[in-house]
């Protein structure tokens, strides 16, 4: 970002709308709390029916992640062009991620077809009114996470003097165009929270609630660790990225809603997106 970066009017007012909104769930947080209850209170519902196979298809999906970003190994110093992110690489990816949730899902339901499985087990079927709060939810549990995860990130880089280089980011310094822009929104604000929050999230931490019961607090800490094995290759930011799945996590094991967690992580990449462009596109400029 460079030195004399001065943001955009939509960005100080988008910035301001976060850290106000945050304001404002911490401290409905604070309330709850000095009375006695959970900061977001959790639904009564029956365990999804799939235990450790959940855990397992979400493997394969970690395994790919960390073997595509260790095979990739770290850019030569040298390298005069980062990895173009267009429309086609896009789709090819969609495809990949497409055919494994297509997979796990049919394996899923010729195992569980005589529980009768539900909607609900996928964190889906709430209704319209129950889900667009849920949506709600989770763009302000977005809002409420972004400054812990930042200062998490930017305490990692001081220690470390690591950055955290991100594919679809180092496209954009490459190519800070309108069409690397919206193959970079596709892929990170649409189809990376859809199908991660499925594999790590309702596969994983789902199955592995109902391995350890109802009550336990472990799978959203296995299903974060989980998640930030999955960004391997990204300097320290996986550390940081563990934070963020805490908070998918524990609105995931609070609400078992699909659209929370989907709606939280679509937020806080916009968000990410957003500052990096605005940063990029600055520093084109100068």
């Amino acid at each position: 970002m460079p030195d004399d970066f001065a943001p955009p009017l939509w960005l100080g007012c988008l910035a301001l709308g976060v850290l106000g909104l945050g304001v404002a769930v911490w401290s409905a947080v604070y309330w709850r709390f000095m009375r006695g209850s959970a900061p977001l209170a959790r639904r009564r519902l029956r365990r999804p029916p799939w235990g450790w196979e959940g855990a397992i298809l979400a493997g394969l999906y970690l395994f790919s992640a960390v073997f595509a970003a260790l095979s990739a190994g770290p850019a030569p110093a040298d390298e005069a062009e980062p990895i173009a992110m267009d429309l086609e690489l896009v789709a090819s990816q969609l495809a990949i991620m497409t055919l494994f949730s297509a997979t796990a899902l049919a394996l899923i339901v010729a195992r569980h077809r005589p529980r009768k499985l539900t909607l609900r087990d996928f964190g889906l079927g709430w209704g319209a009114t129950r889900t667009a709060g849920d949506i709600a939810t989770g763009v302000a549990a977005a809002a409420a996470m972004l400054p812990l995860v930042y200062a998490v990130n930017l305490a990692m880089v001081l220690i470390t003097g690591d950055r955290t280089p991100h594919p679809a980011i180092e496209s954009l310094m490459g190519d800070p165009t309108g069409h690397t822009l919206l193959a970079t929104a596709i892929l990170a604000v649409v189809a990376a929270p859809l199908f991660e929050e499925f594999a790590f999230r309702v596969l994983l931490q789902g199955g592995l609630q109902r391995v350890a019961g109802k009550h336990a607090w472990w799978p959203v800490a296995a299903s974060a660790v989980a998640f930030g094995l999955a960004h391997a290759g990204h300097g320290v930011a996986p550390v940081a990225i563990v934070v963020l799945a805490l908070g998918l996590g524990y609105v995931y094991r609070q609400t078992h809603s699909f659209a929370a967690v989907v709606a939280m992580h679509m937020a806080f990449n916009s968000v990410s997106l957003s500052v990096a462009y605005a940063a990029l596109r600055a520093g084109a400029e100068l």
